[in-house]
Parts: C-alpha cells; sequence; structure tokens
C-alpha cells in the first residue's frame, strides 16, 4: 500500500491479519518497534502518523504460533517542485526572445511558468502558463528593450519558487516613427539649416539621419537629392540655387533598416544679393576687414567661417549650433521659414477665422494671403503685418476656399503653407420671431462651430506641412 501527503500532513495507516490462531499485529519503520510489545493488538494495528515532514516505509508484522509474515507500506511526502535552471537565452530578434533551462527536478512536473517583464517600464509581469518543454519563445515584445525572465515548475502540489532570473535585450529594428518638429530655414542666399528631434520609436540606436530635399515634390523621393547626418539633430545644406522653393523630409535609420520619412516642410531660397546680413551686431564672414580692423584688440568671433569649397558654411566659433537655432539662429539675411500649424476655422456663413505659429525668424514685417474659390477662382491676395490669425471676410456662403499664407522679411518673400476650408451653412432666416438656420446645421447649433467641430455637413482641414499650393 502506498499513500501520498503533503508536507506536515497527518495519515493514519490500518494494518488487518487473519489466522488462526488470530495474529497479533504491530508496525515498524526499519528496526524500530512502533508498537510496544505490551500493548501489541489482535488482528488490527492503525498507526496515526502527524506532520509528516519525509517520506518513508513502514513495516506491518502479525505475529502467531504458525509463523511471521511482514507488508510494508510507503508514505510519500508530495512537495512543491524545485526551482528550475537559469534560463539560458539562446536567440534574439526584434520581438522575441528564445530560453531554455534545466527543469531542476528528479521528479516530473506538471509543467512551466514563465514570468517575464520589461526593465524599463512599470508594471504587473506578464506570464506564459501551461508550458510542458524546457525551450520557449517568448513572442510580442517591443524592438531594442531590456527584459528580465523568470522560470519556476507546477506540479499537482502547487507552483514552485522561481529560478534565478536572467536579463536580456530584444533586438533592433528600423524606427517605427518619423523624426518630430522638423524645420527649416535659409542660412544664407544658397544654404539652409534644418533641425528636427528623434523619433518617438526609434527601435534601436539610431544610427543616423538622411535629409532629402528637392525642388520637384511630386517625383518620387528616391530622385530627391539626399544628404546624410551621423550623429546630430541638425545640418546645414548648401549649394542650392537663389529664389526657388524646396520642400524638405527626413527619416532616421538603425543598423537594421530606414524609419518613416518626417511629413514635407518648404523652405525659399532668397534672391541675389549678400548672401550675409546687414544687421549689426550679426556674424558676418570670418576674415572681413571689419574683423581684423587695426583698431580692435580682440578679432571678432561672431562670425560665420565658410568652409572648402562645396562645403556648407560653419555655424559661429563658440556658439552651440542647436541653441542658435533654437533661439533664432545668427542674424543673417534671410527669407523666412513656412508659417507653421496654420488652421482655418469657419466663423459664420460669410467669414473664415485662420491661425498659425509664425516662423522663428524675428525679421518678419508682413503676411502675405492668397485665396480663391474653389480649385479654379481667381486668386485674391491680401497683405497685413505681423500676428497670428487673421480673420477673412465677405465670403460666399456654401463655397470652399483655399488659403496660402507667407511670411515677408525685408530680404524677400518665404514659402506658403496652404489651407482650405469649407462651410455649407447659408444665411438665416426669420419665421414667426424666432431664428432658424438652415436644415445643413441643426436647429439651435452655432454655425461657426458646427463647422469647426467638422458635424452639421460643415467641413474644414488644414495642408500645413504639403506641398505648395
Amino acid at each position: 500500500m502506498s499513500h501520498e501527503i503533503m508536507p506536515g500532513g497527518n495519515v493514519n495507516i490500518t494494518c488487518v491479519a487473519v489466522g488462526s490462531p488470530m495474529p497479533y499485529v504491530k508496525w515498524m519503520q526499519g528496526a524500530e518497534d512502533l508498537t510496544p510489545e505490551d500493548d501489541m493488538p489482535v488482528g488490527r494495528n492503525v498507526l496515526e502518523l502527524t506532520d509528516v515532514k519525509d517520506s518513508a516505509n513502514y513495516t506491518c508484522v502479525a505475529m502467531s504460533s504458525l509463523g511471521v509474515i511482514e507488508a510494508v507500506a510507503q508514505i510519500t511526502v508530495k512537495s512543491l517542485p524545485k526551482a528550475p535552471g537559469t534560463p539560458v537565452v539562446t536567440e534574439n530578434t526584434a520581438t522575441s526572445i528564445t530560453i531554455t533551462w534545466d527543469s531542476g527536478n528528479p521528479d516530473p512536473v506538471s509543467y512551466y511558468v514563465i514570468e517575464y517583464k520589461s526593465k524599463s517600464q512599470d508594471g504587473p509581469y506578464q506570464i506564459k502558463e501551461d508550458i510542458t518543454t524546457t525551450r520557449y519563445s517568448i513572442g510580442g515584445l517591443s524592438p531594442n528593450s531590456e527584459y528580465e525572465i523568470w522560470v519556476s515548475a507546477v506540479n499537482s502540489i502547487g507552483q514552485g519558487p522561481p529560478s534565478e532570473s536572467v536579463v536580456t535585450r530584444t533586438g533592433e529594428q528600423a524606427p517605427a516613427s518619423a523624426p518630430r518638429n522638423v524645420q527649416a530655414r535659409m542660412l544664407s542666399a544658397t544654404t539652409m539649416i534644418v533641425q528636427w528631434e528623434e523619433p518617438v520609436e526609434p527601435n534601436g540606436l539610431i544610427r543616423g539621419y538622411r535629409v532629402y530635399y528637392t525642388m520637384e515634390p511630386e517625383h518620387p523621393v528616391g530622385n530627391w537629392q539626399k544628404h546624410n547626418v551621423d550623429d546630430s539633430l541638425l545640418t546645414t545644406v548648401g549649394s542650392l540655387l537663389e529664389d526657388e522653393t524646396y520642400t524638405v523630409r527626413v527619416l532616421a535609420f538603425t543598423s537594421v533598416g530606414d524609419g518613416p520619412l518626417s511629413d514635407p516642410i518648404q523652405v525659399k531660397t532668397q534672391q541675389g544679393g549678400e548672401a550675409w546680413g546687414r544687421q549689426d551686431p550679426g556674424p558676418r564672414p570670418c576674415g572681413s576687414a571689419r574683423d581684423h580692423a587695426a583698431s580692435s584688440e580682440v578679432i571678432n568671433e561672431n562670425c560665420l567661417t565658410p568652409s572648402a569649397e562645396g562645403q556648407s558654411p560653419r555655424l559661429p566659433k563658440g556658439e552651440d549650433s542647436e541653441e542658435a537655432f533654437r533661439h533664432g539662429g545668427p542674424q543673417l539675411a534671410e527669407v523666412p521659414g513656412q508659417p507653421m500649424n496654420l488652421r482655418a476655422e469657419a466663423k459664420s456663413e460669410t467669414s473664415i477665422s485662420l491661425s498659425w505659429s509664425p516662423p522663428r525668424q524675428e525679421s518678419i514685417i508682413k503676411y502675405e494671403l492668397l485665396f480663391r474659390e474653389g480649385d479654379h477662382g481667381r486668386e485674391v491676395g491680401r497683405t497685413f503685418d505681423p500676428t497670428t490669425s487673421y480673420v477673412v471676410e465677405d465670403l460666399k456662403p456654401n463655397t470652399e476656399y483655399a488659403f496660402r499664407l507667407a511670411a515677408r522679411s525685408p530680404q524677400g518673400l518665404g514659402a506658403f503653407t496652404p489651407v482650405s476650408s469649407r462651410c455649407l451653412t447659408g444665411p438665416p432666416f426669420s419665421a414667426g420671431g424666432t431664428t432658424a438656420w438652415p436644415q445643413t446645421v441643426p436647429r439651435g447649433t452655432d454655425p461657426g462651430r458646427a463647422c469647426r467641430s467638422g458635424g452639421g455637413g460643415c467641413t474644414s482641414g488644414n495642408i500645413n506641412s504639403g506641398r505648395g499650393i
């Protein structure tokens, strides 16, 4: 006979013997008598075991004048499984980790449980259960992320302690998102400076960036000009043609491949004349007569240093290039960049409000707005002083308008940013002293609000970073 019990459990073992004459019955464990000689029952003996910690064999002995017979009872203490061996990583991909491990248990186990967690994120452990082999691939992981992994065994009693953990990192992938906040402005008549921020999802170590630019954005990007950047979030691109509009896009790449391109932005080169600004103080070509005037005790370092022929000029000596760009950059003569975040909202059935973020240049003197009805209407122009919003009035109800906005500096007009808006509401009418709107706008709804929210048959949109109209 045999019994399985939990650690610390209790069990009663009964031994019954019959014969003529009836035998005496006793229990023994090895050579030790567990039943006193003077209290040995006849025919039946019950051994009570309590708080059993270890497995053992117990022997029932039946004795009479006819002889002695024995029977063995096996008590097995069923314990939780031991911890498996430390997992060993055999393969990593961008989204999976394969591990193997030693069971660590002499007896068979029911199955294994894997627990794992990203070391860079707070949150609960992820669990994989019912694993019946000592090899497993964990999928659905994030690229270029560090994970900690444990393994534990389960038997009929329960789940044992976990193994020692292993820490490993998934492989890289190409970036899943484009560089953010791409901006461009002119540094001279034929050189622009481009800045951006890292992608939200780099999926690995960013090895560099590629800046694509062209005057013909309708062509495939593979036909655009390309400028490689190794380890910076800012670069200059030279040898541009004067008085042209360039479209610029940027991508990031890892050791695995290229990420997606950023949305296009536009920058306009300036027309002829001096490439350097007339503002004072401000950077000038290093080595000019003013920099080395006899009356000056210290050479002026606030100037731009032309590089070798065909290369872009360097930013001012001693000045952090990214900070210079962020705060408006060197004070050079330049046409402005595009107005950013241009949006159009219908205010009423005859007016549309435009709002935008200004280019970073401080030398803007005017804004020029062009708009037309539909795709083929005659374009009308408006010019106004620097601001960040403008209401276009005296428009026709139920008509779509296309707008283009550009900033002007003393050096010329920058690139246009397009946007379109349409409101299908007509003028209100009165009936019995009550003002009502046509069916296209729900009764009691302000038409401007309806158009801004996209409801009530009104539409509006923006094409803030696309190609100019």
